[in-house]
């Protein structure tokens, strides 16, 4: 889901309505292959993905 979602241009750094990124909800998950991908693709990290 998330390569098609990338291939078609979404911004992986816009946030929700709850100021979270794909980034942050991904976190939430624990899934490092799709944050590696993620950031790959142009996510920001920030402090709270740490």
């Amino acid at each position: 889901m998330a390569e098609l979602l990338v291939s078609h241009g979404i911004n992986i750094n816009e946030k929700d309505k709850d100021g979270k990124t794909t980034l942050d909800i991904n976190q939430e998950y624990y899934r490092s292959d799709l944050a590696d991908f993620l950031v790959s693709h142009g996510a920001t990290i920030s402090q709270s993905d740490m």
